[in-house]
């Protein structure tokens, strides 16, 4: 497949079956999404899923994070053109749904602040709401709202993408999927709800998966392939490499390294560095 038409996303192989997608320029501070970048966007996954060359894609942002959000000159250009808020609505739509209907796998390379339509869709809706005859809340109840959705949403997707790295998608699906539960008793304390017989059956029967999980052991040995990758780290006994001359002081740091192969035995989860067959 030629990726040569792709001027904003950076596509290479990094290996055989493996396509890396990079968003910006290396070297900048954040990548910042264009008009153009979102088009691309919107139409590289119907092109990796016709791939036959690629199994698995990894999209990462260039510089200090993963995504500063979408260029303000191309949200400027869509506040003043209609047509223009069409095109990037249609794109936005075609970007999540190819995205989703890609048959190959996609790994998202998180690093740093990433930024979405929330810095927008926020602004718009709020002028939206006063467009249409809203108020503006109370100081007490803005303040309020701010501290349910930044924990309610932004602190537990934090936790989310942590858990993921850590504890693999099945696991981190299971002790998610508990959520309901500790909202349905925040109800019964705070609003009174009755606790019914199929309340507490489920609740018990997720406390058993989640008690299951946690006490499961699993140890056998595993091979860990040589990567070169660059992370936050310490020199403990699985970053005994040496430096460059231009490598960073002190500790942690973050730079460019090489993990030669390593085969050994201890407990594990399916997470990030343990990906291999049984």
């Amino acid at each position: 497949m030629d990726y040569s038409d792709y001027k904003e996303l950076h596509v290479r192989r990094v290996e055989p079956g493996i396509l890396e997608i990079v968003m910006g320029e290396e070297g900048g501070k954040l990548s910042v999404t264009t008009a153009r970048m979102h088009g691309e966007m919107a139409r590289i996954w119907l092109d990796i899923d016709r791939d036959p060359e690629t199994r698995v894609a990894i999209l990462r942002g260039a510089g200090k994070g993963f995504s500063a959000g979408g260029d303000l000159a191309m949200v400027e250009e869509m506040t003043r053109d209609f047509a223009v808020r069409a095109r990037v609505w249609r794109e936005a739509k075609d970007l999540v749904y190819n995205l989703i209907n890609c048959s190959k796998l996609v790994v998202s390379a998180m690093h740093g602040p990433a930024v979405g339509a929330g810095l927008v869709a926020g602004p718009v809706n709020l002028l939206l709401g006063l467009w249409a005859g809203g108020a503006l809340p109370n100081p007490l109840s803005a303040l309020s709202a701010a501290v349910v959705g930044f924990m309610c949403y932004g602190v537990s997707l934090i936790f989310f993408v942590l858990a993921l790295r850590q504890l693999g998608a099945a696991r981190t699906a299971a002790y998610f999927s508990v959520a309901p539960f500790f909202g349905a008793a925040v109800a019964i304390v705070m609003f009174n709800e009755p606790v019914t017989s199929q309340l507490i059956a489920a609740g018990l029967l997720m406390a058993v998966g989640v008690w299951l999980h946690a006490t499961e052991r699993h140890e056998h040995e595993h091979v860990h392939p040589p990567q070169s990758h660059s992370h936050p780290h310490l020199h403990d006994e699985s970053h005994s490499h040496s430096h460059a001359p231009g490598d960073p002081a002190g500790e942690p740091h973050t730079h460019p390294h090489v993990h030669e192969s390593v085969t050994h035995s201890h407990p594990h989860t399916p997470d990030m560095d343990h990906q291999h067959r049984h």
